[in-house]
């Protein structure tokens, strides 16, 4: 059956001072160093994105001005459902950051730690792509 798929998952890592944050994916530790994961899943379901290691203070560095000139983050780059690729609007508007003070952000690019959850209610991956793929 089409229920079962690989959602694929490309990042970019902000290094600060030789530190990464780190990154959980489902329970898999992701690498900086090869930074693209491939998470099994069984639909209905959904995807658990841990993101850790930043400490604000110091893992964000800000000029005299107040411009953030280097940052400790990880980005989303790329979403595919079965090598269908998803539209870059879609990371845009359509992940959401739980952070820890229960603040939420909609957002792809990830300067806080926090969790993000990827639902997928389809019971097919053609349906679940049409799903991430509407403007709701």
């Amino acid at each position: 059956m089409l229920n079962n798929f690989n959602l694929e998952i490309d990042f970019e890592f902000g290094l600060i001072d030789g530190r990464f944050m780190t990154l959980i994916a489902n329970q898999l530790v992701v690498d900086p160093s090869s930074p693209s994961c491939s998470i099994p899943v069984t639909l209905p379901g959904q995807v658990k994105l841990i993101f850790s290691g930043k400490n604000n203070s110091r893992d964000t560095k800000i000029n005299e001005q107040g411009q953030i000139i280097a940052d400790m983050y990880i980005k989303i780059l790329a979403i595919r459902v079965d090598k269908m690729l998803l539209s870059d609007w879609i990371m845009h508007k359509k992940l959401t950051l739980i952070k820890p003070d229960g603040q939420t952000l909609i957002t792809s690019y990830i300067g806080f730690n926090g969790e993000m959850i990827i639902d997928m209610p389809e019971s097919n991956a053609f349906a679940q792509y049409q799903k991430f793929c509407r403007r709701e």
